[in-house]
């Protein structure tokens, strides 16, 4: 097979090419997808399967779905096609997507459409209407693309491949916990940190060179690391179990187990991710948010992998048992402004106790915890603490300083149950993102390693 580079998938202008293209044995695997405004009328599916349009797909995310078709705005994807990534972001106004049940996209040029459609002068009177429903049905296919990505993953996946693997990954992440309580700080930041670069593949684990080469990774820690590889041994060593298990599942069990461990809710972790085969520094870049975040930037960036305003802010909360380097904050303690050194947002006192635990020449390896009161309790002191003006992040004490997520926080402080039924949530949509089931990807052997 030839290699498929960036600018021959944007020179794919003719039905031949793209039948040709979506053909090939190692078809493009998306990764993500990003829509932003639909700009036309949907069309039935069968109009599609009439014309003989590319795969339409039919499988099970469209049962019972007559009209899921339309033309966007602008698209993100990202593909891997023979090892090779092709992310772009771009306008694509003479094209339209098809999303199909099995995590394939199909692109189409409008001409196609538009000058095979006999009714197009009857329809213009309609356009009004339709523009309206169509950005509802915007909605609809991020929505179907979700749930037809978390369809793939099932609690009892490993039933009769690995029957005891849950327990075995608790047993190993407990003994791990029991050593440091860093271990369960640093799985979730490991998590998140996988899900939001290519996807919950587990791409963060591989050795360098790698995204873990990244400088917005370089502060992951070690013991992250550590708890997964401990949890793949553990699970490999049982015969029936061996190369059968994944990598991610391995990191999204030992998430759950850490939350557990730390007082934080249980709650069912869904399986049947495979591993990607991708990782790189640049890969990285844009994909994780900064802590000098505003509210539409975080919105932008957790909207864009499928979640909530209100998943952000429950997400966020894990930062009641996080921890940061001096020099991710250090601008709101010492230069925030030429008129205020301090940022004023900051609680004055906790700006002085920040200051003195991170003197301005301080070993750039020195961390302190994010949360001052318990941060060894997975609890929602997160929330209390930004009514008060101590969020160590700009993008922590926005939550609270911006009033349309202060409510949010408002209740979470109050209600520690909410928070945790919200985080459950939240965290169960993050591992859904991007993940690869089926036959894409692999099963490693080794985490640290492509097979």
């Amino acid at each position: 097979m030839s290699t498929v580079t960036t600018q021959n998938l944007r020179s794919t202008t003719t039905r031949t090419q793209i039948a040709t293209y979506t053909s090939r044995s190692s078809k493009p695997k998306p990764k993500s997808v990003m829509l932003l405004l639909l700009k036309s009328k949907p069309k039935p599916i069968d109009w599609l399967r009439q014309r003989r349009i590319g795969d339409v797909g039919g499988g099970y995310g469209f049962a019972g779905v007559r009209e899921i078709f339309a033309l966007v705005d602008r698209v993100h994807v990202e593909l891997e096609v023979g090892g090779e990534q092709l992310p772009w972001s771009t306008p694509w106004s003479d094209y339209s997507l098809l999303v199909s049940w099995s995590f394939w996209f199909v692109f189409f040029p409008k001409k196609l459409i538009e000058t095979d459609d006999k009714h197009a002068k009857q329809q213009q009177q309609q356009e009004e209407m339709e523009s309206r429903s169509a950005i509802l049905l915007s909605f609809l296919l991020l929505a179907l693309l979700l749930t037809t990505t978390s369809a793939q993953l099932r609690s009892d996946f490993y039933k009769n491949t690995c029957p005891n693997v849950e327990s075995l990954v608790r047993s190993a992440v407990t003994k791990k916990f029991q050593q440091t309580f860093v271990t369960a700080p640093a799985t979730l930041r490991l998590f998140f940190h996988d899900c939001f670069v290519r996807g919950c593949d587990a791409s963060v684990l591989i050795a360098s060179p790698s995204e873990k080469d990244h400088p917005d990774d370089l502060s992951l820690a070690g013991d992250g690391f550590d708890t997964v590889i401990k949890a793949k041994a553990a699970v490999d060593s049982d015969s029936r179990c061996a190369n059968k298990v994944s990598c991610a599942d391995i990191l999204a069990l030992a998430t759950r187990d850490v939350v557990v461990l730390a007082g934080g809710p249980s709650y069912t972790v869904e399986l049947g991710r495979r591993d990607g085969r991708i990782s790189t520094a640049a890969g990285v870049q844009r994909h994780l948010p900064q802590p000098n975040f505003n509210l539409d930037q975080l919105n932008a960036m957790f909207s864009s992998n499928g979640l909530t305003q209100t998943d952000m802010i429950a997400l966020s909360g894990a930062h009641t048992i996080g921890f940061s380097h001096c020099g991710r904050f250090s601008n709101r303690i010492y230069k925030f402004s030429p008129k205020s050194r301090i940022d004023p947002t900051l609680n004055s006192a906790y700006a002085l106790q920040l200051r003195q635990m991170c003197p301005i020449n301080v070993d750039p390896r020195i961390a302190i915890n994010m949360d001052p009161t318990t941060p060894n309790t997975f609890d929602n002191a997160y929330y209390k603490n930004l009514q008060q003006g101590k969020g160590l992040f700009s993008s922590d004490e926005i939550l609270f300083t911006d009033t349309r997520s202060k409510s949010t926080v408002n209740l979470f402080a109050s209600n520690n149950g909410a928070f945790q039924q919200a985080f459950v949530t939240a965290i169960t949509k993050l591992g859904r993102v991007g993940v690869k089931t089926g036959n894409q990807g692999e099963i490693r052997r080794d985490c640290t390693r492509i097979n």
